[in-house]
């Protein structure tokens, strides 16, 4: 929970917005929210993301801006990561990106986790087609991205297509031993 973070003002404020939630867990004593279905470093992010709210009094609406802008730069980014290999590759990339139908839903429920991992996911993928090997950076990223949606574990053979059975295998183990050991 957030208590240590928020006055209980703020904790009634916040707490109101989540009310209409069907998926929301509390801890029946102290009725305050909880997120131990999250991975450690994940938990890290939000209890950081929660005192940044806190120090800089951001209200809800400015909170969902910023997200939108760090969303906005990971997509650039992306965008010129592609576009360096294909300018068609480019522009449809950046037509999906913003205005794709799971992107306007990503808007709308203002699950940004969601969104920052798939564009570290493709600028992971991006590095590794261009390096052709992993690197400590790909892996930052692939680690990074693993830990705010572990259920995207399941596409790490998309990274190794090219290679042979054994490297696959032992990079993807490397990868998941990173991956525990952060988390």
């Amino acid at each position: 929970s957030y208590i240590h973070v928020f006055n209980p003002e703020q904790i009634n404020f916040y707490s109101n917005i989540y009310n209409g939630n069907p998926f929301l867990k509390t801890i029946p004593v102290s009725n305050v929210m909880f997120n131990i279905h999250t991975v450690p470093l994940v938990t890290i992010f939000f209890h950081i993301t929660a005192h940044l709210i806190n120090i800089f009094n951001i209200s809800h609406p400015y909170f969902i801006v910023v997200n939108f802008f760090i969303y906005l730069m990971l997509v650039l980014r992306n965008f010129n990561l592609i576009k360096s290999v294909s300018s068609t590759y480019g522009n449809i990339f950046i037509t999906l990106s913003v205005f794709s139908y799971p992107v306007l839903f990503l808007y709308q429920r203002g699950n940004f986790t969601a969104g920052y991992t798939s564009q570290l996911l493709i600028m992971s993928y991006i590095l590794l087609f261009k390096k052709k090997k992993m690197d400590i950076k790909i892996l930052a990223l692939l680690i990074i991205a693993l830990s705010l949606r572990p259920n995207y574990i399941f596409l790490l053979p998309i990274y190794f297509i090219d290679s042979n059975l054994k490297t696959q295998i032992n990079e993807i183990i490397k990868i998941f031993f990173v991956f525990v050991c952060s988390n």
